[in-house]
């Protein structure tokens, strides 16, 4: 584990949902999931996502808030609220 990190990330690919004013409501892949929140792969992130912004998100039919709390080419860190 990164001596960043307070929890460990396990690589998980997996189908998410993610509405955002900026993106509309698109299907997404993760990369990987910790307690703490997940990384979304797609480079269409970077230009519509900022640090900060909400995100609602679905994962197996279950919704969740979140937050981008870091956007980069390959895609965009989320945090649970």
């Amino acid at each position: 584990m990164s001596g960043f990190r307070r929890f460990g990330r396990k690589p998980t690919v997996g189908a998410i949902r993610l509405e955002h004013e900026a993106i509309g409501e698109l299907v997404a892949e993760t990369q990987d999931v910790s307690e703490s929140g997940l990384f979304v792969r797609g480079d269409q992130f970077r230009d519509h996502l900022n640090v900060g912004d909400k995100v609602d998100a679905t994962i197996k039919e279950i919704p969740h808030k979140m937050k981008v709390v870091r956007v980069t080419g390959e895609g965009a860190g989320l945090a649970y609220i």
